[in-house]
């Protein structure tokens, strides 16, 4: 008979943790031959293109799990930067974990301290109305803030910093049908911003759960600063507050005033450290 397998479609708020979405690995040394033990193939096609490094490329899914996973390899560039393999897995049953990364690459090769991790997004799924979540998201280190609005499902998404940065945030709305109610926060980080946590190889992802996203990401509502006395003046912040974000509040007003005397944090805040020191890895 064959095993059923739940479908939770990637999300994750009844764990009320914070999970690892997506994980990319890149393999220093030449990998196995097929099949692949743990790996699940499905499909196997050529890869090489105009801009491609590699010649083949291979998707399916990671045995024990069922998570998703897709390869890149056949290296045909002779670039010294760029790797033999790149492996990325998706959580979209599991949440994912190290032991389950550790797996998938060690299906690949025999050599762990071939493997770097080139890739990381860390998922925080909240209940919550997004437009409540979207004003009160500030990020004190980031400049560009783009929103977007899918016109065929309407759906919103809200992009703090830039793809290109080794940083950067994402707020985003999951469809009704999937997740009623959910919102997903997800902080992405390249190997630039991993390489700067002292995160190498698969086995460091586990010192997430005590790096400081506060500058990068944070909840908060608007507190008037003792310093603006004038009753005017105070309605005049509390007019401006609710008509712009607290982002853009904070950044023009930050050159006048200590953020720490406007800002404060509120509960949804204190819930994704709370999910964040819960890191499931």
């Amino acid at each position: 008979m064959k095993e059923k397998h739940t479908v939770r479609n990637g999300v994750f708020a009844d764990l009320e943790s914070a999970v690892l979405d997506r994980v990319d690995l890149s393999i220093t040394a030449e990998i196995k031959r097929r099949p692949w033990q743990h790996l699940i193939e499905t499909a196997n096609k050529p890869a090489l293109g105009k801009n491609s490094f590699y010649a083949r490329f291979s998707n399916g899914e990671l045995g024990p799990t069922h998570n998703p996973y897709q390869l890149q390899y056949a290296k045909v560039t002779h670039l010294p930067l760029v790797p033999q393999a790149v492996l990325r897995l998706d959580s979209e049953r599991t949440p994912l974990s190290v032991a389950e990364i550790l797996l998938g690459a060690r299906s690949l090769t025999d050599f762990p301290y071939a493997v770097k991790v080139a890739y990381v997004e860390i998922a925080f799924d909240l209940f919550g109305l997004y437009d409540e979540l979207e004003h009160a998201l500030v990020s004190t280190v980031t400049q560009r803030r783009k929103k977007y609005h899918n016109k065929e499902n309407g759906l919103r998404s809200l992009y703090l910093g830039s793809p290109l940065s080794e940083r950067y945030a994402c707020l985003y709305e999951k469809p009704p049908a999937v997740a009623p109610g959910v919102v997903r926060l997800e902080i992405r980080l390249d190997s630039r911003a991993l390489r700067r946590l002292h995160i190498v190889h698969p086995e460091e992802l586990l010192t997430l759960r005590n790096v400081d996203f506060t500058r990068l990401v944070s909840f908060c509502r608007l507190r008037v600063p003792a310093a603006v006395k004038q009753h005017w003046q105070q309605n005049a912040w509390c007019y401006l507050a609710e008509r712009s974000t607290i982002d853009v509040f904070a950044k023009e007003f930050a050159e006048y005033y200590p953020r720490s005397e406007f800002l404060r944090p509120i509960s949804v805040d204190r819930n994704i450290r709370h999910m964040q020191g819960r890191l499931i890895c």
